[in-house]
């Protein structure tokens, strides 16, 4: 982990939303963590907060609540740290197939496992996001530390490359 994702999938949350730069695509946007351990349950209740939808207190399942409100409405559900598949039919959420009659439906999710991304339907269009090489990892250093800074005293590069190379490519 550390390479990003969430802190893109973040940023796709952002541009989507009220008062982003691309808020009128969809009528929801659905974040949603998927840790390891999740359970259906949580994830729904996780659901029904974002789309701020009453818990059922009846017969009801949640899964019928979520999939009767998303039906005829544009989505994009945004699950992060997913471990394992999930059902979507069992949560509830109605197939995430592009644009089928004005209604848009999409699904982004983070994973550190490649297989979910089968497991979800997700292989053919899988982003890889990988660790960086060393001289991007030291341009991103020195831009975010302030390259001034690490030039202001002949201790500091050494110092700094050795913080750098700790990182491992990771962002800092």
């Amino acid at each position: 982990g550390g390479v990003g994702k969430t802190t893109l999938l973040q940023k796709i949350n952002n541009t989507f939303l009220p008062g982003g730069g691309r808020n009128n695509e969809f009528d929801y946007v659905i974040w949603a963590v998927a840790s390891k351990g999740l359970s259906l349950k949580r994830l729904q209740e996780s659901i029904f907060k974002r789309l701020d939808l009453k818990l059922p207190d009846g017969a009801e399942s949640y899964s019928q609540i979520i999939f009767n409100f998303l039906r005829n409405r544009s989505f994009l559900l945004l699950l992060d740290d997913l471990w394992t598949g999930v059902n979507l039919d069992e949560v509830g959420i109605p197939e995430p197939r592009g644009a089928a009659g004005g209604i848009k439906r999409k699904l982004v999710l983070t994973t550190r496992d490649a297989s979910v991304c089968g497991r979800m339907g997700a292989s053919r269009t899988m982003i890889r996001i990988e660790c960086l090489g060393w001289e991007d990892a030291w341009r991103l250093f020195e831009e975010k530390v302030d390259a001034s800074i690490i030039d202001s005293d002949p201790t500091i590069p050494p110092l700094a490359m050795l913080v750098a190379k700790e990182c491992d490519g990771l962002p800092l």
